[in-house]
């Protein structure tokens, strides 16, 4: 089994729509590419910055079903 770390990023409500989100994630993104194979997403559909994790390249493979 490969030890996967998890990471969870938020921008304040009066901080948005600044690309804040946007140049944090990014810079994450390039911190791991070096570290780890690959990085996986998980995001309801519903949640307002999905469109950011498209926005910088995430696609979807899949769909998750009866989450809680």
């Amino acid at each position: 089994t490969i030890a996967a770390p998890e990471l969870a990023i938020a921008v304040l409500p009066t901080h948005r729509n600044r690309q804040i989100g946007q140049r944090l994630l990014k810079a994450l993104i390039d911190e791991a590419r070096g570290h780890y194979p690959a990085i996986m997403l998980n995001v309801r559909e519903n949640n307002p910055a999905a469109h950011l994790y498209q926005r910088v390249g995430f696609i979807t493979v899949g769909k998750m079903t009866n989450r809680a």
